[in-house]
């Protein structure tokens, strides 16, 4: 992970911060959070991600489902008022904490 904090200009320990349940050394294909430019992320959750696998999903019965606040859920993910959730869409989670 040192080379992606050099890179991007963070740290590992901000990348460890945001990502909820970061399985390390990481593997091929691993899909990891990186505060790009910054290292204090202690306003912001940790995320997890998600893949919408289904039509017709709302933001309100994902939130429901992964037990989030759905207005967190549009902040962190840029979603607007009535906009649809499309199958294929990748989603931050927020989570209160980490599993660290």
């Amino acid at each position: 992970m040192d080379q992606y904090a050099e890179k991007y200009h963070t740290s590992v320990e901000a990348i460890q911060a945001v990502n909820y349940n970061l399985k390390t050394p990481l593997w091929i294909d691993s899909l990891v959070i990186i505060p790009v430019g910054f290292t204090d992320v202690s306003n912001l959750p940790s995320f997890e991600t998600y893949v919408v696998t289904e039509t017709g999903r709302t933001v309100e019965s994902l939130a429901q489902e992964l037990g989030v606040d759905p207005r967190n859920l549009k902040y962190y993910n840029a979603i607007g008022e009535g906009e649809a959730l499309q199958v294929g869409d990748w989603l931050l989670i927020p989570r209160a904490g980490s599993s660290q």
